[in-house]
């Protein structure tokens, strides 16, 4: 994978939602096939949620404008007070990790809890919408197992082979993309089911469980704040997932 601008430009365009149908799915399709890709993809998602974090950005203003007022007063004073700015410096960076840090894992018990009390795997459904499931029988019957880290190679290949069938049920395809991002969440395989849920759109009659697997996943990860914006999103939807989502967003930290 190379590096460069043109590559940032997709990844950005995928994170903001800006590509066209026929870009988002070449560009899935890349992401999919490419661990490298996916971690440069994970690398700018992280960037983007630290310059959405208002908390983390109010407490690094705050440090830079105290950083500046001590800089100005050794300045009007004598340069004896070099070795006090220097101190006081070094404490402003102490503090500023430890504060990054602190956001970083606030609540972590706490979201641990709430994740092992909302988590519940995508059901295996009776049909498949009207697509003859026989050939993916064991597999459907190994998820509903929990036997997620023998059925993701058989997953994957489901998946990857219904994106690349132009007659492709696209429905069903989200279908077994929910299968298969949760068997990643199942497996500690969180950063490649984020991508899973987030490649199906808001037109599916399956984007709303998506976007409640996307939230948990979230959750599980210690990521609050994006769990919270996700959670607001289904309340609006308005589905099978509100009532949820209001219960869940109370007990947030």
């Amino acid at each position: 994978m190379e590096r460069n601008q043109e590559l940032f430009e997709k990844i950005e365009g995928y994170l903001n939602k800006t590509l066209s149908q026929e870009e988002l799915t070449a560009f899935e399709k890349e992401v999919m096939a490419s661990t490298a890709l996916q971690e440069e993809v994970e690398k700018h998602r992280v960037l983007h949620e630290t310059l959405s974090d208002t908390d983390t950005l109010a407490f690094r203003e705050k440090l830079i404008r105290i950083s500046q007022e001590i800089k100005a007063e050794e300045q009007a004073t004598s340069s004896g007070s070099s070795h006090y700015w220097k101190i006081a410096a070094s404490i402003a960076v102490i503090i500023g990790v430890s504060a990054l840090l602190w956001f970083s894992g606030f609540g972590k018990d706490q979201n641990e809890d709430l994740y092992a009390t909302y988590y519940e795997p995508f059901p295996v459904e009776d049909t498949t919408r009207g697509e003859d499931t026989q050939g993916f029988v064991d597999v459907l019957t190994e998820y509903s197992k929990g036997e997620y880290q023998q059925i993701l190679p058989k997953l994957e290949e489901i998946v990857n082979a219904k994106q690349t069938d132009s007659l492709g049920n696209r429905s069903s395809t989200n279908q077994f993309n929910l299968y298969l991002g949760n068997s990643y969440m199942n497996t500690n395989q969180e950063k490649k089911a984020i991508l899973v849920f987030e490649s199906i759109a808001k037109s599916s009659k399956y984007y709303e469980n998506a976007q409640w697997y996307l939230g948990l996943t979230y959750l599980k990860l210690g990521k609050p704040t994006k769990t919270k914006s996700i959670l607001e999103g289904l309340i609006q939807y308005n589905g099978v997932y509100k009532d949820k989502s209001v219960k869940l967003l109370e007990e947030l930290p």
